[in-house]
């Protein structure tokens, strides 16, 4: 009897034992239920019942399940860029007469990578707040004024400041209070908040937070000061001249490599054709602030979709793709002459992220990858000649359907790129070194997981069914795998073992019923050894 049909008997055992039961048990099942994959586990938000249920895997491929409570009312979840944490904010109660009320909060919630027991800090937050930024560097969190993630208003203040930020110190103990800021307001709110790396500032090394505001202006936050008794106001960079009444507003941000020599640079495209460059040089007198922006603006010819920063043979550029003239237009953000290089491009082509040791540059100048969802193909641009000789420096490589998103493939498999094709029964395994793209088709659209400790494998799934398949993107080889519950999601996840070759496991996740999981074991997966188990939502109750 396998470990599904025993957690079934066993439920209907007790159900038929007990003259009284939880009123939760029937409850209907919350289809919105949302779950999140970390390094050592999956955690399933149950907001019904003010609860997180932690996954982890065991050395013999069992589950075990562990329950945490959260903040009521959820609003939104994020795990951080390392996959170390899941960051839950939480509305709170409405206010009671009785004074009973929860408050708002942040939880976070963590499995220890030595025992994979689960646990959580919380850190008070008035007023509730939507929107959340983490620091890629895991020291800090921000949460501002943002739509609900889901979708429920009743916890929201009749008044709002939208100009309001909370800041969370994540280094401090559980209940620490957060610091309250106040942006500087031009009659918007906070869009989009981004946590730079570590820059060399003239002050010193230190962290900044841009916050791309909904009118035409940035905001640049010193981290060094944030949490002073007295802090200091936002640095505010507009985009448009104070007479000019054509609404212009940032819709993404770039940040030159911080080990650059020199002052730091940032870009903003914006909604005309203008790109917003500037370097944060040593403050004017009286400026109370660590440093002072030095702006430039740059004509791109058209509205760019992306930017970033580049090595090119002629040095430091900012590369703007400029869908509408089918060309990329690169410009010097350090010496202002105004000049810029137009770039033709093979295809409609919109995003553009660096490979350069992805690809095996070594040159010193940078390589880049362009796709878009209009273009059937992506195209590899090499930039070590493209100033001196602006024609001849990309290389398509076509492939059948529109590419709508390009996933990384970590270490050692690096070289690697999936693409996800627009409303098809494909996909593909990009190899930057050959250029070539490898199909694979599925019978129905498919859901993608890489695995994110080693890269040798993508899973594949087709949400609300029970087909699932692992392939190895060294060899190609792909293994089919059934499960007994839908699947909803998939994760690959360290277990609790003492073997490091041996330590993988797959949590099929199913939102089917209340909640079933399905283990397989990551590195050699079968369907005859994997473990199924049914109605998790119903443990604790």
């Amino acid at each position: 009897m396998n470990r599904w049909h025993a957690a079934t008997i066993a439920m209907a055992t007790a159900l038929f034992a007990c003259a009284s039961r939880p009123p939760a048990w029937n409850a209907p099942v919350d289809l919105s239920l949302a779950s999140y994959g970390l390094n050592r586990g999956a955690v399933v938000l149950d907001h019904e019942q003010n609860r997180a249920l932690v996954l982890t895997a065991q050395t013999d491929q069992s589950l075990a399940t562990s329950i945490l409570p959260i903040g009521h009312g959820g609003i939104t979840a994020m795990p951080s860029p390392d996959g170390e944490r899941l960051f839950v904010l939480s509305g709170g109660d409405a206010p009671s007469s009785t004074g009973n009320s929860q408050p708002p909060m942040l939880t976070v919630i963590s499995i220890d990578v030595n025992t994979f027991v689960p646990s959580e800090v919380t850190y008070p937050m008035v007023p509730p707040l939507g929107g959340l930024a983490l620091d890629p560097l895991g020291h800090w969190a921000v949460a501002y004024v943002a739509a609900f993630a889901n979708g429920d208003r009743s916890n929201t203040p009749f008044v709002q400041d939208p100009n309001q930020l909370v800041f969370f110190d994540l280094t401090q103990p559980s209940g620490t209070l957060p610091q309250p800021y106040e942006l500087t307001s031009f009659g918007g709110s906070p869009a989009r908040l981004t946590f730079t790396p570590t820059l060399n500032l003239p002050e010193g090394p230190g962290q900044l937070v841009v916050v791309e505001a909904t009118t035409s202006d940035v905001h640049l936050i010193d981290m060094a000061h944030v949490f002073q008794a007295q802090p200091r106001t936002d640095v505010v960079i507009r985009l448009t001249e104070a007479d000019d009444t054509t609404p212009v507003t940032s819709q993404g941000l770039a940040i030159a490599p911080a080990d650059l020599p020199g002052n730091p640079l940032m870009a903003i495209r914006t909604t005309s054709s203008d790109v917003i460059s500037w370097s944060l040089g040593p403050p004017n007198p009286g400026n109370v602030n660590s440093f002072e922006p030095v702006v430039n603006e740059t004509s791109v010819l058209g509205v760019p979709s992306d930017i970033g920063f580049v090595m090119t043979d002629g040095g430091l550029r900012v590369a703007a793709i400029v869908p509408s003239t089918t060309s990329a237009v690169l410009f010097d953000p350090v010496n202002f002459t105004g000049m810029t290089t137009t770039v033709s491009l093979p295809s409609n082509l919109s995003r553009m992220s660096l490979i350069t040791g992805d690809a095996g540059g070594s040159t010193g100048t940078d390589v880049a990858l362009l796709w878009g969802q209009y273009a059937s193909g992506v195209a590899i641009w090499a930039l070590g000649d493209v100033v001196s000789r602006s024609y001849d420096s990309t290389e398509f490589i076509s492939v059948a359907g529109q590419v709508t998103a390009v996933e990384d493939v970590p270490a050692p498999n690096q070289a690697l790129k999936i693409l996800e094709i627009s409303g098809g029964q494909e996909f593909f395994v990009l190899d930057l070194v050959n250029q070539t793209a490898s199909l694979l088709n599925t019978t129905a659209a498919p859901t993608l997981s890489i695995s994110p400790n080693d890269g040798e494998r993508v899973w594949a799934f087709a949400s609300g069914e029970t087909d699932l398949a692992s392939i190895d993107l060294t060899t190609g080889q792909s293994t089919p795998l059934t499960t007994v519950l839908p699947i909803s999601a998939a994760y690959e996840v360290a277990r609790a073992s003492p073997s490091a070759t041996d330590s993988r496991s797959l949590l099929a996740v199913s939102f089917v019923g209340t909640l079933g999981v399905t283990v397989f074991d990551a590195a050699s997966p079968r369907a005859s050894v994997s473990h199924t188990y049914s109605d998790l939502l119903l443990e604790g109750l």
